[in-house]
């Protein structure tokens, strides 16, 4: 099978129940369906640990002190990677590897929780509300005038799609003659 396939839950109980009730070896159970030794015997060891094999999620946020407890733990108990990982119900060894690594290079803020994702490039600029005058007079011009401005822009739009009308008249025409 290919290193990238991602088994059932069924799948892996099956076969850690038929390495559990055979006389196989892992190294020959793990060639009659074409996976490593070394994977099968960590799935015998997560059947057998508490929550069994189930699925667990890529994706997980961790907290700086629990990765801190872990790095502690592998260090200070002697714990092996597997063993941690198995513990803590994390999916990968490597990554308490790569905590280890950040926490003997940057001790405990290496550990600190990091933005995902790409940084944002451009922030959009919010537009301001137009503040009007308190006086009700004076609001009733302001908004008159913001009203009769927009109008202005608007007819000019206008009037200078006509002109580009009466200097065009046979291009217009024929585009559409042609659809």
């Amino acid at each position: 099978m290919d290193r990238k396939t991602k088994f059932s839950i069924k799948f892996k109980e099956d076969l850690v129940k038929e390495y559990l009730q055979s006389t196989f070896s892992s190294s020959q159970l793990s060639d009659k369906y074409g996976i490593s030794p070394r994977y099968l015997r960590r799935l015998v060891i997560k059947y057998e640990a508490p929550g069994g094999l189930t699925q667990q999620s890529v994706n997980n946020i961790y907290d700086q002190a629990f990765k801190l407890g872990c790095v502690m733990s592998v260090l200070n108990d002697k714990l092996s990677l597997s063993a941690a990982a198995l513990k803590f119900g994390i999916p990968s060894d490597s990554t308490l590897f790569t905590w280890i690594k950040l926490y003997e290079e940057l001790g405990e803020d290496g550990l600190a929780a990091k933005p995902r994702g790409r940084p944002k490039v451009m922030t959009v600029p919010k537009k301001k509300k137009r503040e009007y005058s308190s006086d009700p007079k004076i609001a009733a011009l302001e908004e008159e005038l913001e009203y009769l401005r927009a109008e202005n822009a608007y007819l000019k739009k206008l009037n200078a799609l006509i002109q580009q009308e009466k200097l065009q008249p046979g291009q217009s025409k024929s585009k559409s003659s042609k659809n």
